[in-house]
Formats: C-alpha cells, sequence, structure tokens
C-alpha cells in the first residue's frame, strides 16, 4: 500500500461486533482499491476489538481506546487519515462497491465542495427496507441559503454518512467534531461547512444504512435521545449567525427579515433576535428573546429597537408570555391564509389552559393584510370537542362582524349538539374571514378526551375452549406490538383435545379495531382448514369494509372448530391503542348514510389515521 493513499475512509465503531467485519469487507471490495480504512474502536464491550485484531490486510489501520463518545472517535481517526480524500461510516453500516469511484469521480468532475450521495436502507439480515424517518435528509437544498435555512429550521440537508470531501477542507476546521456534542456533531460540523463551502449531491445510493431494531442507531427515537437532540440543537444555534454576512442572512430569511434595508451591525443584531423568535421550536425562540433581552438593556440597541421595529419593553413581556418553554399548555393556533396557503411563518399561537373547560381567545390580526381565510386549530396534538358559543371578528375599521358557528368547515364531525368531534390530534376549523382585519374573537368550551395510550406492546390471548375452564393459565399468549400494523400471530394448541371453540382476545386492555384476512387452522393430522371470516362472531361492531371496531378493553373473537386443532393462525390487520374518540369517530362516518365530501377528503387524505403515529424527523448521525 502507498504510504499515502488517495481516499482514507473512517469507521467508526461502538459494539459493531455484529456488522464490522462486514463493513471493513464492504470498503476493502471497493472498485477503487488506492485505499485505507482508518478504524476507531471507542472502548466496545463486546467482540468488536477481537475482530477488528484479526484483520489482516495493510489497508486497514486499527485505532483502539477508552470509550469517548462519537465526537472524539471521529477526531481522532481524522487525525489518523493520510489520504488526499476522506469518505466516512459507521461500523454497522455497508458501501456498495462503487461508492469510492463514483463519488470520486463527481468531485473532480464539479470540484472543490462537501459531495453528498442518497442512501439505501438495510434491517439486521442486509436486507433492503424503508423507512420515512431521515426523508428530510434524503432531500437536496440547492444554494448556500437554502442549505443554512434547512439547518436553521433544524432539518439535515443530507445524510453525513455520505458525505465525502478533500482531507485539508476538513482538518483545517479548528474543531472536527465538538467533543461536548454527542447527538448532533456532525449537524454542527455541517453548520460550519455551508458557511464556506457549496453542498453538491449524487443521486446514486452510495451509502447502506443498517436500521437497527430497539432504537439502537445513535440517531433513533429514543426519547433521551430526542431530548439530548433538542437541547443540543439550541447550543448549536446560538452561534449559527457567526460568520454570516448581512447580505447571506436576507438571502436565508427573506420571509422573515422586517426591514430587508437594515445595514447597522445592530441592525443586523436585531433582526437576528426576531428570525430566532419566529424558529420552529421552543428553546431557539426563547434564545430569540435572550437577545432582545440583552438588546433592551443597551441604550442605543432599545432606541434602534424602538424607531425601527417598534419595539418596546411592553412589546417583550407580550412576547416572552406566548413562549411556554417547560410546556405546561397545548397550543392553540390561528393559521393565515394571505394568499400563498397557510404555512406556519403565518400563524398566531396562544396557550390553552385545558385545566378548564372554558376558553376565550382573541387573536390578534392587524400584522395580516388582504386575509383570504382563517383557519383555527384548537389544540394542537390532542383529541378534542369544542363547543363554539360564539364567533366574530373585527376589521381594520373596528367595525365587527359576527360568524355564524353552525356554518363552518372543520375536519372533525359535526354532532347533534352542536359542537365538533374530532378523531385526529390535527383539528381544525375554517372561519370566512376576508380582507384586512383586525381580530378574531372566539368563545366557548372544550373537552380533551382520552390521549392514546403510548404503551403499544400488548397481550394477545388465545383460550381454546375443551370444557376444562378458562383459568389464566391455560392461555395461550403472545407480546403484540400495537399500531397500524398487519400481523400474523400462530398459537399452538396441541396440548388440548376436543375443542369446539376458541375465544381469542386480540389485545387486552385497549380499544383497538381489527380487520380479519383469514383464520386457519391445522388439526392432528396436519390438515390445514380455513375458517369462514362471515361466520366468525365478535363483541365488537362490524363496519361496512369488514374490520372489528371494538368500544370495550375486553375485545373478543369467537372461532367455531371442529377438530383436535395442533395449531391456529390468525392474520390481518389492526389499528390502537384507540381513543374512546377513535370509536365514536369511526361510528360517526359509519354512520353516515351520505357521507360528505369533506368525511372523503379526511379518509382518503389521511388525516384521520387509526392509531398511526410516526416519529419526528431529525438530523442523521454517525450511527
Amino acid at each position: 500500500m502507498a504510504a499515502q493513499p488517495l481516499v482514507s475512509v473512517t469507521l467508526l465503531a461502538y459494539n459493531h461486533g455484529k456488522y464490522i467485519d462486514q463493513a471493513i469487507r464492504s470498503v476493502l471490495q471497493q472498485t477503487h482499491t488506492d485505499l485505507e480504512v482508518v478504524v476507531v474502536n471507542d472502548g466496545s464491550t463486546d467482540e468488536t476489538a477481537e475482530i477488528l485484531n484479526r484483520q489482516t490486510d495493510p489497508r486497514v489501520r486499527v485505532f483502539h481506546q477508552t470509550n469517548q463518545g462519537p465526537s472524539m472517535a471521529a477526531n481522532r481517526a481524522l487525525s489518523e487519515c493520510r489520504g488526499k480524500y476522506l469518505a466516512i461510516m459507521a461500523g454497522d453500516d455497508l458501501l456498495p462497491l462503487d461508492r469510492i469511484a463514483k463519488q470520486l469521480a463527481h468531485y473532480r468532475k464539479v470540484g472543490r465542495c462537501i459531495l453528498f450521495s442518497n442512501v439505501e436502507f438495510i434491517d439486521e439480515d442486509n436486507k433492503l427496507t424503508d423507512t420515512d424517518y431521515y426523508i428530510s435528509n434524503l432531500t437536496p437544498a440547492n444554494g448556500r441559503a437554502r442549505v443554512l435555512r434547512r439547518l436553521f429550521d433544524g432539518n439535515a440537508p443530507a445524510f453525513i454518512l455520505t458525505l465525502f470531501t478533500e482531507m485539508q477542507i476538513l482538518k483545517a476546521e479548528p474543531l472536527y467534531c465538538d467533543p461536548a456534542l454527542y447527538q448532533l456533531q456532525d449537524y454542527d460540523l455541517m453548520v460550519r461547512l455551508a458557511k464556506k463551502y457549496d453542498f453538491a449531491y449524487q443521486d446514486d445510493k452510495l451509502y447502506r444504512f443498517r436500521l437497527r431494531t430497539g432504537h439502537v442507531n445513535l440517531s433513533g427515537p429514543d426519547p433521551e435521545k430526542l431530548i439530548r437532540t433538542t437541547n443540543e440543537l439550541y447550543l448549536i444555534m446560538r452561534s449559527f449567525f457567526d460568520g454570516i454576512s448581512s447580505e447571506l442572512f436576507k438571502e436565508i430569511f427573506p420571509d422573515r427579515v422586517r426591514n430587508p434595508n437594515f445595514q447597522t451591525p445592530l441592525e443586523y443584531l436585531c433582526e437576528q433576535a426576531f428570525v430566532l423568535l419566529k424558529a420552529p421550536t421552543t428553546p431557539l425562540r426563547l434564545l430569540g428573546a435572550e437577545r432582545l433581552y440583552d438588546l433592551l438593556r443597551q441604550e442605543q440597541a432599545r432606541a434602534v429597537l424602538k424607531q425601527q421595529y417598534n419595539f418596546t419593553h411592553v412589546s417583550f413581556a407580550d412576547t416572552i408570555k406566548l413562549i411556554d418553554t417547560e410546556k405546561r399548555f397545548n397550543q392553540t393556533q390561528l393559521y393565515l391564509d394571505v394568499g400563498k396557503g397557510y404555512s406556519e411563518e403565518a400563524r398566531v399561537c396562544r396557550p390553552a389552559n385545558l385545566e378548564s373547560r372554558l376558553f376565550s381567545f382573541r387573536f390578534d390580526l392587524s400584522k395580516a393584510s388582504s386575509l383570504q381565510a382563517v383557519r383555527w386549530d384548537p389544540l394542537e396534538g390532542a383529541y378534542c370537542q369544542v363547543w363554539l358559543d360564539s364567533a366574530g371578528w373585527e376589521d381594520s375599521q373596528g367595525r365587527k362582524w359576527p360568524i355564524d358557528v353552525n356554518q363552518l368547515t372543520s375536519n372533525g364531525v359535526a354532532t347533534s349538539d352542536g359542537s365538533f368531534l374530532f378523531g385526529t390530534k390535527d383539528p381544525m376549523i375554517i372561519f370566512p374571514v376576508k380582507g384586512p382585519a383586525a381580530a378574531l374573537t372566539l368563545q366557548g368550551r372544550w373537552e380533551l378526551n382520552d390521549a392514546c395510550d403510548p404503551v403499544r406492546f400488548r397481550m394477545s390471548k388465545l383460550w381454546p375452549d375443551d370444557g376444562c375452564g378458562r383459568g389464566e393459565d391455560r392461555a395461550i399468549t403472545r407480546n403484540v406490538y400495537l399500531g397500524d400494523n398487519d400481523f400474523e400471530l400462530t398459537f399452538n394448541t396441541s396440548t388440548f383435545k376436543s375443542v369446539k371453540i376458541v375465544r381469542w382476545n386480540p389485545v387486552e386492555c385497549c380499544l383497538c379495531k381489527v380487520h380479519l384476512h383469514s383464520v386457519t387452522y391445522s388439526d392432528v393430522t396436519g390438515t390445514q382448514h380455513t375458517l369462514d371470516l362471515t361466520k366468525v362472531k365478535s363483541n365488537g361492531t362490524q363496519l361496512t369494509d369488514g374490520a372489528h371496531l371494538f368500544d370495550t378493553h375486553n375485545p373478543m373473537f369467537l372461532f367455531a372448530v371442529d377438530n383436535e386443532i395442533a395449531s391456529i393462525t390468525v392474520r390481518g390487520h389492526w389499528w390502537g391503542p384507540l381513543s374512546q374518540t377513535d370509536v365514536q369517530y369511526s361510528k360517526l362516518l359509519e354512520d353516515m348514510s351520505t357521507p360528505s365530501r369533506l368525511a372523503y377528503w379526511i379518509v382518503r387524505r389521511g388525516v384521520r389515521k387509526l392509531g398511526k403515529f410516526r416519529p419526528g424527523k431529525r438530523a442523521a448521525s454517525y450511527e
């Protein structure tokens, strides 16, 4: 091997014993052979070290260290690299055989940049699989301003593990990866690189990212990891504007700059604070409030805020009353359509006290002109029922216009008592407010319905009735994962004789919806039998689509069999755990003799998804 290989591939390993050998081989088998593999074992406690010590290819250089975290491992790997170019990967992933050759060729074509590629996902058995968790990372952002805007909004503009660039670019960074950051050390690196270099993308899938079970991936949706991610993002954003010129700032935030003609450094600091106030997360909005607080304590800055932005201590007090850092209250939000549709940029938020059934809100609309419509989201992230006692809006001339609450449209169901019943955690009501408006006033009451149980691992039980009772010790059990999923469960019933009836409890202690696809059983001779699903009984409500909806916490099916059965297999699709609102909502839609176009829209567009939850998206990480 040459003393200075053309490409260095860094590979970080921590308890990757099951995969590390495959990962290294996927590098050594590259069609481009002038390379080295710099492996850093970050204090693994499994067989990783032993496997690494058995490597014999001279292109593999292994370094062991005590566990210090992904940042220190990445810094150690970079310091040991000797190549002109750098590619990175994790010890539990794989590379397609042509990754290095294709990225090297593309890099030489486009010139000095930070190059990324597309990705494919594999499971623990190397089989291709799908996920939407990292979808934002795989949507390229073209241009430095768009890349930085994506990063500011908390979404990675590329999949970091596909990074390929010149070694000297990264070695020129005073701090390659910040050791104080555990989740977002790569995100911080992208922020710093995006300020100096163009990002380029290849559509080729040149990386195989392994999705590990149990949220083992460092970037997986584990609650503690997500909390740490939020806090690290706050720390990174404290210096986000460092090194960004005022011209680039205006290009990044054309929709948020208050005074596009600002020129002085003090005005620039004010604009930064106001941009932070409109950030998508509460910690960043608090950071914006901190900046304004500091500015208001300076006489010169206080004058600029008042003269240029009409912002005073009173404005500050009104601002911080809406930043709920402890998330004590749900948000009630008003989205304004000024001709460009509804967006996060055009909304008015208020905290909602769910401990009180009564509400009274006055939303300030004076900053929006030429309104086309107004959408109210009563309670963000909650199932609810809303009774509007009165609604009205005030125009810019001070005239008041009442709104007929019986003529409003929503994505809920209008009930006989005049309320809106929502079976979605994204409830919304549309108000016909048009033209220049000053305010919208709403009064009424609401009720928070049962939220879905976050525990989705439950017990499924089968009781074959052979005349000897149905004690718990006679139940055949399976641990099951609920949600919006297909299922296939096989129960071994060979110890039971003369079974005529089988009772199946799909899931214990929760409301659910079950659609049976087939029920088959094998008798003691091995012969397969298929039950007629039209004769299957349950204690739920059978819907027109064939599904069974259960409004009891003890759902059950009865299967009639006529043999000494050895096993029984149940296949189908289920939704759950459901809230009481889920069940009521489904029944209301089922009872509609002529469903409205809105009801069809709700179902077809997926606003109503019984029991289905998607994890939040965030930046990719090294594992």
